[in-house]
């Protein structure tokens, strides 16, 4: 927890070891990962755990939808790089639990991985982040002042002076 003032952050809710995917595996096999653990989409790293793609269902449903996928493509079992997506969007551990509920309030992604040199440390989700709301109301107190809120994904208008609102609007 980050400086001990009940302020969660990616890497006190973050799943540390993520299921992956690298960028080779057939689609066949990555479409039974996501089905045997459940779970809506997962990172594609390089052999090094660099973050080179994201495969959701919504990847997987593509297959299907586009026509891309016939029976000849069956015997090829085609690879996860051929239809992950390019991640959008990446955070590192330090980012405080407010900016990704903002984040996750304002994005249409389920997921953000969390990237610390180069490499994929971990993934929070949004029932990451509703289980860390969780754990904070049931200390009872939720942080309130932009410095117990901690680190942040941007600057937002509550943490930024009236001049230079002023300067930006007008």
């Amino acid at each position: 927890m980050k400086s001990g003032r009940g302020m969660l952050t990616a890497a006190d809710i973050m799943t540390r070891k993520p299921v992956v995917l690298r960028a080779g595996a057939s689609i066949t096999e990555a479409i039974g990962v996501l089905l045997r653990r459940d779970i809506s989409g997962v990172p594609v790293v390089d052999d090094a755990g660099g973050l080179v793609g994201i495969l959701s269902e919504r990847d997987c449903l593509r297959v299907i939808a586009v026509g891309e996928y016939s029976a000849v493509d069956h015997e090829r079992l085609r690879a996860v790089s051929e239809f992950m997506s390019q991640p959008k969007y990446t955070v590192t551990p330090e980012v405080g639990i407010y900016s990704l509920a903002d984040f996750f309030l304002t994005h249409h992604e389920r997921r953000l991985p969390v990237i610390e040199h180069a490499k994929l440390v971990g993934l929070v989700s949004r029932r990451d982040v509703l289980s860390g709301i969780r754990k904070m109301m049931r200390r009872g107190r939720l942080p309130t002042t932009a410095e117990e809120r901690g680190p942040k994904l941007y600057p937002s208008a509550t943490d930024t002076s009236a001049d230079v609102l002023g300067d930006r609007l007008g």
